[in-house]
């Protein structure tokens, strides 16, 4: 039962429903809201004038399995770089094998050599966004690192994934705007 139902407050017909529902969501399903809640990052959910307290579940099976998909990933993508190098060629990316469309970062070394050559236009042709992925990479480690300095939770800001996520698009829309010759 929930914390309203135990101090006996006098619940309207709404409060009383919502407080039942989530009383259902308890047991298996406290799990799903609660990976919701946090994905949403929110700690508490609003409804209607009561507040239902966010559930807590400790390595639930949601986070073994996607604990075990990113590992499973992290191999793969290991196998396919080293598969590639022992064969004495330089790795595609995984996406442009599988589907011919190149990654937002495709081109992002050429277009750092050519700037550190002083070939400005080539390194904006290999790759228009290094610059930005290269500076919000910078910005996005010395957040983590000052967290981890303060022994605090290694998390980036909203602020910076959304960063991140437009600078990712806007990279991917300019690849397909400069052509197959610098993918």
């Amino acid at each position: 039962m929930s914390d309203l139902w135990q101090r006996g407050n006098a619940l309207s017909c709404q409060e009383q429903v919502i407080d039942r529902r989530v009383d259902l969501l308890r047991g298996n399903a406290d799990c799903l809201f609660s990976a919701l809640l946090a994905a949403l990052r929110h700690r508490r959910v609003q409804r209607r004038g009561v507040e239902v307290p966010a559930m807590r579940c400790p390595q639930s099976l949601i986070h073994r399995i996607v604990r075990s998909a990113a590992l499973g990933a992290f191999i793969f993508y290991l196998a396919w770089n080293v598969a590639w190098i022992a064969h004495g060629r330089i790795p595609p990316s995984i996406l442009k094998a599988a589907t011919g469309i190149p990654c937002p970062t495709t081109g992002g070394y050429r277009s750092f050599l050519a700037l550190c050559r002083g070939e400005f236009v080539q390194s904006i042709l290999y790759n228009p966004m290094t610059l930005v992925y290269l500076s919000l990479f910078c910005f996005s480690m010395g957040v983590l690192l000052l967290q981890w300095i303060r022994r605090q939770r290694l998390v980036l800001r909203p602020l910076i994934a959304w960063l991140w996520c437009a600078s990712l698009l806007i990279g991917w829309a300019a690849k397909f705007a400069l052509g197959r010759q610098y993918w």
